[in-house]
C-alpha cells in the first residue's frame, strides 16, 4: 500500500503495480516482517524462561506468532493474490491456519507433553576428567583384552591398551599415524 512515511520504500515507476503508478513510495513489508520477527525471538526467549518451554512447545509458539504476524503484512502488500474469502487474500488464509495450527499445536503439547527434556550432564572426577568417560575407557579395554586373548591365543594386553589408549586420548592419534600404526 502506499506509505508517505520517512521509512516509505521508493519504488521505481517501471516497478509499479497497474492503478498504482501515481504514488511513489510504499510500506517496506520485508523490513515490518523482519522487525516482526526479532519481537518473535524476544517473545521466544522470553517464554522459554518464564515458562520453562520444552518438548517443541517453543517452536509451536513460534508458529503460531509467525503465522499471526504474516497475516497483517500480507494485508499491506498489493502484490496479486486470489482473494479466498472477501478481502481476505490466500496469502492470508495460509499465515491465518498457520497460526492456527501452531496454536492447537502448543495446546497439545502443553497438555499431553508437559515440562522439558530431561537434562543430561557428564560428571568429572577431581581433575577434571569425564567419569563416564574413563568408565567406558576401563570397559572397553576390559572387552578388548578379551577379544586380542581369543585371537591371539591368550596374549595381547599391551597391545589392546596401546590401542585404547590412542583412541580415547586426544593428539595422541596424531602423534603415532607417522609410527605406522
Amino acid at each position: 500500500m502506499p506509505l508517505d512515511s520517512p521509512w516509505a520504500l521508493e519504488i521505481d515507476a517501471a516497478h509499479r503495480l497497474p492503478g498504482f503508478e501515481q504514488f511513489a513510495t510504499f510500506h517496506p513489508t520485508f523490513l515490518y516482517e523482519a522487525a516482526w520477527n526479532l519481537f518473535v525471538v524476544g517473545v521466544l526467549l522470553w517464554a522459554d524462561k518464564r515458562f520453562m518451554l520444552g518438548r517443541g512447545k517453543v517452536f509451536a509458539l513460534y508458529i503460531a506468532l509467525y503465522g499471526f504476524g504474516r497475516f497483517f503484512t500480507e494485508a499491506i502488500r498489493l502484490d496479486y493474490s486470489y482473494d479466498t474469502f472477501g478481502p481476505i487474500r490466500f496469502n492470508q488464509f495460509v499465515a491465518m491456519l498457520i497460526c492456527i495450527g501452531g496454536v492447537l499445536l502448543l495446546a497439545w503439547l502443553v497438555k499431553f507433553r508437559p515440562g522439558r527434556e530431561e537434562v543430561i550432564e557428564f560428571r568429572t572426577d577431581e581433575t577434571g576428567k569425564d567419569e563416564d568417560a574413563l568408565s567406558d575407557t576401563a570397559q572397553l579395554q576390559g572387552e578388548l583384552e578379551i577379544s586380542g586373548q581369543a585371537l591371539n591365543g591368550g596374549g595381547g594386553r599391551d597391545d589392546v591398551v596401546d590401542f585404547v589408549t590412542l583412541m580415547t586420548e586426544p593428539g595422541r592419534a596424531e602423534a603415532t599415524q607417522t609410527d605406522g600404526f
